[in-house]
């Protein structure tokens, strides 16, 4: 077992750190032409999984296929 301290700044409503931290990235991405970054990868093939949990409870809970295809990622 591991433990560590991750500083948070949940109280923060502005949420300043994250949102400038973001906005950097954004603009490194841009400059470089990296139009499909790292996190855009990721969200793509979570969001096709919630999608399919919530159509799989609206059938019943039935067991469904994933169709996330990540070669088009």
């Amino acid at each position: 077992m591991e433990k560590g301290v991750i500083e948070s700044d949940w109280m923060d409503a502005s949420h300043t750190k994250w949102f400038n931290s973001l906005f950097d990235q954004f603009k490194a991405a841009m400059r470089s032409g990296d139009f499909v970054n790292r996190e855009l990868r990721e969200a793509w093939p979570a969001s096709r999984i919630i999608e399919t949990c919530y159509r799989s409870s609206a059938e019943g809970s039935r067991e469904l296929p994933l169709s996330v295809d990540v070669a088009t990622l």
